[in-house]
């Protein structure tokens, strides 16, 4: 339960919008992010190529790193720093990693091939490694392998809300269950 306060919590300052930058100076790619140059508070502690999204609010500056397989979110799996703006001293750490999970994606069904065994209009899809704790995907047994979560639109008095969240086996191509869609 202290886990999702904080998830929520943490959703809530990204969205709200306080300052989000990218905590690099440079890149190898598009994809990969990586900590250089002035993030000195981060560099300390974190020597790894992992790319780290840096918020500042209040009397703190946070950075923090959502674990990624390939293409595939792991739910759940993050690290995250948090330093006193003023003292610069580090206040808060949290590491979340699962170590079941594989370095690299197994072959999985395309995205495209996800949403055609679905109907209605689709709002997005996205890869997941599905938490055996989650809420918002409440699986069981919890799918071992990554799964597209597809979320279709529907509407009501022409606004549109998320309808229905399926979740599809991207391994075995299978629809395994739903999740619980955003109010």
């Amino acid at each position: 339960m202290k886990k999702n306060q904080f998830l929520i919590g943490m959703l809530v300052v990204l969205l709200v919008g306080v300052g989000v930058t990218i905590a690099s100076c440079s890149s190898r790619s598009h994809e990969q992010w990586h900590i250089t140059c002035e993030d000195d508070l981060l560099q300390k502690l974190e020597t790894s190529d992992k790319g780290f999204e840096k918020y500042e609010g209040g009397d703190s500056i946070g950075y923090w790193h959502q674990r990624m397989i390939d293409e595939a979110i792991v739910e759940f799996d993050y690290i995250r720093y948090e330093f006193d703006r003023n003292t610069k001293e580090l206040i808060g750490k949290d590491v979340y990693w699962r170590d079941d999970l594989p370095e690299h994606l197994p072959p999985i069904i395309s995205r495209e091939e996800a949403e055609s065994m679905v109907e209605g209009e689709i709002q997005y899809s996205k890869l997941y490694y599905i938490s055996p704790e989650s809420d918002v995907f409440p699986i069981k047994p919890t799918p071992k392998n990554p799964c597209w979560v597809v979320r279709v639109r529907g509407y009501y008095d022409n606004e549109a809300y998320v309808k229905d969240v399926i979740v599809i086996d991207a391994v075995e191509g299978k629809i395994v269950g739903h999740g619980v869609p955003p109010p």
